[in-house]
């Protein structure tokens, strides 16, 4: 998942015990990251929700800091700073893993959710389009292809296609079983 990690992973309890002088820290999505410590209202207004419950989920932390954490499916999975260093680091580690673990094919879910940028929607930027290319590169350089789950209009999907090898919706695997 090139999205989010559970609540309950190790990272994100490093988190929760030490803040954000954990060294995971910069490896998740923090409100304030994308929109700084003031958002303007129309901004967070703009942001696409796949679900009926708030974006982000804030989180006393075990140093007593309060922080806004990016939610974009549930608050118990807790979004990605894709940006950072830290998840730079993480998803090659995946690759890396899977590769050695002869994976031969990936998927990366929800992955048009994967850039947040202030005064946009937040889903299938155009950032997004690049960054499913970046990975699927570097899965492609392990031995690996790479499917791309993609909730969108068709023509989205046909632009994904040419950035990755194999892309799908929500509706593929009923229709199969249909079929």
């Amino acid at each position: 998942i090139v999205n989010h990690i559970s609540a309950q992973s190790d990272e994100f309890k490093d988190v929760l015990s030490h803040g954000s002088e954990s060294k995971h820290y910069d490896l998740f999505l923090t409100k304030e990251k994308v929109f700084g410590a003031n958002p303007d209202p129309m901004d967070i207004e703009k942001i696409y929700r796949p679900r009926p419950t708030p974006c982000f989920t804030p989180i006393e932390l075990k140093t007593g800091e309060t922080k806004e954490f990016w939610t974009t499916f549930t608050s118990n999975q807790i979004d990605i700073d894709i940006s950072s260093e830290q998840a730079e680091k993480y998803l090659n580690a995946i690759l890396t893993k899977f590769s050695k673990n002869n994976i031969s094919l990936i998927r990366l879910d929800a992955a048009g959710y994967a850039i947040k940028k202030a005064g946009t929607n937040c889903f299938m930027l155009e950032q997004t389009f690049s960054f499913i290319n970046d990975l699927s590169q570097r899965a492609k350089a392990l031995g690996m292809q790479c499917l791309v789950e993609i909730h969108s209009h068709y023509q989205t999907q046909c632009e994904i296609a040419k950035r990755c090898d194999l892309v799908y919706d929500f509706a593929l695997p009923p229709l199969i079983l249909h079929a």
